[in-house]
């Protein structure tokens, strides 16, 4: 059982680090490091929103209260999850891969549009959290 603090911390830390691995000399098995890690924090973020999201407490409760913003788009809840992510790994490998100061730039647009959404999300299912009235009932 690992301690709530490093708990808590490792899907920050894997995607981190995987990002830090990718500004070092590209090769192989550097690529392949940054990825399996890349993979492993946003699969754990992932799983773990899934279980504390307090909006599925809520939509399950009162049904009418409730339509998330992605239920608007035709895309499969996987992708919408993975979005975030998606958007932070390729922008750290145009950062890696790309010589060109644009590509740079692009990159590091990408990685900031990644952590925003990531941020949004996190802040819209933290504050859908069920009062306890609505817990009751």
């Amino acid at each position: 059982m690992l301690p709530k603090p490093v708990y808590e911390l490792l899907p920050y830390l894997c995607i981190l680090f995987a990002g830090i691995i990718l500004t070092l000399p590209v090769n192989p098995t550097l690529l392949g490091s940054a990825t399996l890690l890349f993979l492993a924090g946003s699969r754990a973020w992932i799983l773990r929103s899934k279980h504390r999201r307090f909006d599925r407490v809520r939509a399950l409760l009162d049904p009418d209260s409730l339509i998330p913003h992605h239920r608007n788009i035709v895309l499969p809840s996987y992708i919408y999850e993975c979005l975030p992510f998606a958007y932070m790994a390729i922008g750290w490998c145009s950062v890696a891969m790309i010589d060109a100061a644009a590509g740079r730039v692009f990159g590091v647009l990408l990685v900031g549009l990644g952590g925003l959404v990531w941020r949004a999300r996190y802040f819209h299912r933290m504050r859908m959290r069920p009062t306890t009235t609505m817990a009751i009932v």
